[in-house]
């Protein structure tokens, strides 16, 4: 899965948990409104929630990517990529290939 579609699918979740299975340890509506991973939430103080989301991965052939959306000064989604080659590490053959 690209790294972009597995933060879109991931990180910008904004289900809500139950009220029920909520700690309540502050007020009720703060806790439900705060309770996705990605979170949107007017308040009185203005807007408030995710500014950012990353990821990174690295390939067995030792290509690493770091992707990163975020939200710009003048409020809207930016994105970026960075690869990376970087040197092939022997414990990461175990680990891929036990």
């Amino acid at each position: 899965m690209p790294v972009k579609e597995m933060v879109e699918k991931l990180m910008r979740d904004g289900v809500k948990a139950d009220k029920r299975e909520l700690p309540h340890i502050c007020e009720l509506d703060w806790e439900f409104n705060l309770s996705s991973i990605f979170v949107e939430v007017d308040t009185p103080l203005g807007r408030c929630g995710t500014r950012s989301s990353a990821a990174v991965t690295v390939r067995q052939n030792g290509e690493l990517s770091f992707y990163e959306n975020y939200l710009d000064n003048d409020h809207t989604w930016k994105e970026h990529t960075v690869n990376y080659q970087i040197q092939k590490l022997s414990w990461l053959k175990e680990i891929w290939n036990p």
